[in-house]
């Protein structure tokens, strides 16, 4: 974001008031948005051990999670495929497959940009 209070006083803006009321609401929102994703965050890593600590009775539940911690990755995230390019310094480099089919794809057009940068000693 842009110091909107700051760059109105450079510029002799009057409304520096205005400014500040409104920024000052945009702040208490996203707090209160914050809050809010985090509760829900919280309800539902709670609810998912009540469910484990109910199914099994060895399970101890001590306290709340804490938020986002137990939250894991939805099951449909693909991981992206990684495909071994090269060896430099004896260290195999890695791309993803997007990356790689990109490069390749835009790798005529950016010859000549990759002569001059390593003209000046860069690899």
């Amino acid at each position: 974001y842009c110091h909107l209070g700051r760059l109105s006083h450079e510029v002799g803006w009057k409304y520096q008031q205005v400014v500040r009321t409104l920024e000052n609401k945009r702040k208490a929102r996203e707090y209160i948005t914050i809050r809010k994703n985090d509760g829900l965050h919280l309800n539902l890593a709670h609810s998912s051990m009540k469910s484990v600590a109910s199914s099994d009775s060895s399970y101890p539940l001590h306290e709340d999670p804490s938020p986002r911690s137990q939250i894991s990755a939805p099951t449909c995230v693909k991981r992206v495929q990684q495909i071994p390019l090269a060896t430099r310094d004896d260290q195999q480099v890695t791309f993803s497959k997007v990356t790689y089919e990109a490069g390749k794809q835009v790798e005529k057009v950016v010859a000549p940009f990759t002569q001059v940068i390593q003209s000046f000693g860069y690899r």
